[in-house]
């Protein structure tokens, strides 16, 4: 059977990158993640587990707009697709509890 081969993962825009790697527990300086310590199971978020994945979108507000576009914000490159379409349209306001820690 063939293998497709999978598309590359999207990449973060550079102003999203300290505020994914805040949303997902890794400080300003760290490297954003989308999995546990396990490296299976998506993060979510501690405050609201609605908040999901690397840059930790919020599935009450934004999952039917992503399941519209296609994407599905529990796998890694649609979370961060998702999220570099969201910050063109809204800027950093999504993430603003966690500004303390990114600004």
């Amino acid at each position: 059977a063939e293998i497709e081969a999978s598309e590359a993962m999207p990449t973060l825009k550079p102003e999203l990158v300290p505020i994914c790697s805040c949303e997902s527990r890794q400080g300003k300086y760290g490297t954003p993640t989308h999995y546990e310590a396990d490296g299976v199971t998506v993060l979510r978020g501690r405050e609201n587990p609605d908040d999901v994945g690397i840059c930790q979108v919020n599935l009450y507000y934004h999952e039917a707009e992503a399941k519209s576009m296609g994407l599905d914000l529990f796998k890694e490159a649609d979370n961060i697709t998702f999220a570099n379409w969201l910050y063109e349209r809204e800027g950093s306001t999504p993430w603003n509890w966690s500004r303390s820690c990114w600004q």
